[in-house]
């Protein structure tokens, strides 16, 4: 039971942001490998093919920080995520905790674990199959969109070829024409975040970082799961 020297703090936007900033540095060092690759003639995944089309357009995400960012209150704005919000959000906390695990490994570690990637056979990558019915991220719909118009705007041969490459959004016919209707809606927003997402720098700590991203992630994962979270204020002199 909460005294009554004790109050309800609420967390800062911080955390959701520099989690957004490390995935988007993330993907800046995954295209420029994929392009380098490219440029040299060396041979690349399917995968990374597909991935390198979609790159670069973090769109869900910064709507989701700017969204969480603009909210009188974080606490509620991050409990009324939809489903789809949900698995963003939980996305970008997570990055938090890859990057406080990764910073906790020995340099020796980290060097033994590049040389042997690098002497080890690339192991050729399966083309996705379906695992469960997901939403339609507002990149993908673009993509969707983009390929549709280049191809002759055929609906039956855009639904072919992306159940293949996104199988878990069952993107079927009857999908494509009413994506279609919100498509000028769709690439205003698509638009404007990605021109947000450049803007994104990344947050510097200067005092015990790994302590600080860690206490990020768990009232990031606290405020997901409802939780009320609470300090107790410092006695003052009277």
């Amino acid at each position: 039971m909460a005294a009554p020297n004790q109050k309800i703090t609420t967390p800062t936007i911080v955390g959701i942001k520099k989690a957004l900033a490390l995935l988007q540095e993330e993907m800046d060092r995954r295209r420029k490998d994929i392009n380098a690759r490219l440029a040299q003639k060396k041979p690349v995944s399917a995968e990374d093919e597909v991935w390198l089309d979609e790159a670069g357009n973090l769109v869900d995400e910064v709507v989701l920080v700017e969204s969480l960012a603009a909210a009188p209150d974080l606490h509620e704005a991050v409990k009324n995520l939809n489903e789809h919000q949900r698995g963003v959000y939980i996305h970008l906390i997570g990055k938090i905790q890859l990057s406080v695990s990764k910073k906790r490994k020995c340099p020796e570690a980290k060097k033994a674990a590049t040389d042997n990637s690098k002497n080890k056979k690339q192991t050729p990558i399966e083309p996705p199959v379906f695992t469960k019915k997901e939403v339609a991220m507002l990149k993908q719909r673009i993509k969707v969109l983009d390929w549709y118009h280049r191809n002759g705007m055929n609906q039956s041969k855009t639904a072919k070829h992306f159940a293949v490459i996104y199988p878990n959004l069952k993107i079927k016919q009857p999908l494509v024409p009413a994506w279609i209707k919100d498509e000028e809606k769709w690439r205003e927003e698509y638009a404007k975040s990605s021109e947000n997402a450049q803007n994104i720098k990344r947050l510097c700590q200067t005092q015990h970082p790994e302590i600080t991203e860690m206490m990020e992630l768990w009232v990031a994962k606290a405020m997901l799961d409802g939780l009320l979270l609470i300090g107790k204020a410092p006695n003052r002199p009277t």
